[in-house]
């Protein structure tokens, strides 16, 4: 039998141009139409991801403008719940909305509900104004802030108090990258050890994960679809 080279020769020699078809090795062809399976699968999968999170931004903006999100999804680990007398990790993750137009009567809103934050928790506010100048005086403050906008005259705000660190921001991660991502760092706590993260939506697999391991944990879904989690090593 020919060799792909003597073939290629003896088609030349006639004046023919070998179809690539004909000497495209099996194993190249295999490896292109995976190649465009997996790119395929990707933008399926960003389309699907993205109509989910349009979906849950609207149900939030649905909402009929009490302080607290509707239909927020929220839970707390096994080891928490039992604890009926600790209250230790509760309330890590705050979260309120304001209905208010006036700039000033916003910024008070925002720093009484910075103020009862507890240590080391997150506050996610969502508002109907920008932020603005707001953003400028927390940073002077020195709290860590981040701030979305969820749709017109919306905006979500995160919140920490000032000196903490920033939060561990995993939304640009695809899965299980920000699962094993909270997963490896959680491993590295100290006893009384704890963090905070952002997920692209809400973990439950992660969540179920925490609870094998003996973690505290307590999670939240986010004005924006996102999720937060926060995750402590008991003492």
């Amino acid at each position: 039998m020919l060799e792909r080279e003597e073939l290629l020769e003896a088609l030349a020699g006639v004046g023919h141009a070998a179809p690539s078809s004909w000497w495209r090795r099996p194993q190249e062809e295999g490896a292109a139409k995976q190649c465009a399976k997996l790119e395929n699968d990707r933008v399926a999968r960003d389309r699907a991801f993205e109509s989910y999170r349009e979906d849950l931004r609207g149900s939030r903006l649905r909402g009929s403008g009490s302080m607290a999100h509707q239909g927020t999804i929220r839970a707390r680990s096994r080891s928490m719940q039992s604890r009926e007398d600790d209250h230790s990790g509760a309330g890590r993750i705050q979260q309120a909305r304001s209905e208010d137009g006036a700039p000033d009567a916003v910024r008070g809103f925002v720093m009484r509900q910075l103020e009862a934050l507890p240590v080391g928790g997150v506050l996610e506010i969502e508002l109907g104004v920008e932020p603005g100048t707001l953003l400028d005086e927390l940073a002077e403050r020195g709290a860590p802030a981040c701030v979305e906008k969820l749709a017109r005259r919306r905006w979500m705000l995160l919140l920490r108090r000032p000196g903490e660190p920033d939060l561990l921001d995993l939304c640009d991660l695809e899965a299980p990258l920000p699962m094993e991502r909270i997963l490896e760092t959680a491993a590295a706590l100290r006893p009384g050890g704890e963090l905070i993260a952002r997920t692209p939506c809400f973990p439950r697999p992660l969540l179920a994960q925490l609870d094998r391991r003996g973690f505290d944990w307590e999670a939240a879904e986010a004005a924006d679809g996102s999720g937060l989690v926060w995750v402590g090593r008991p003492l």
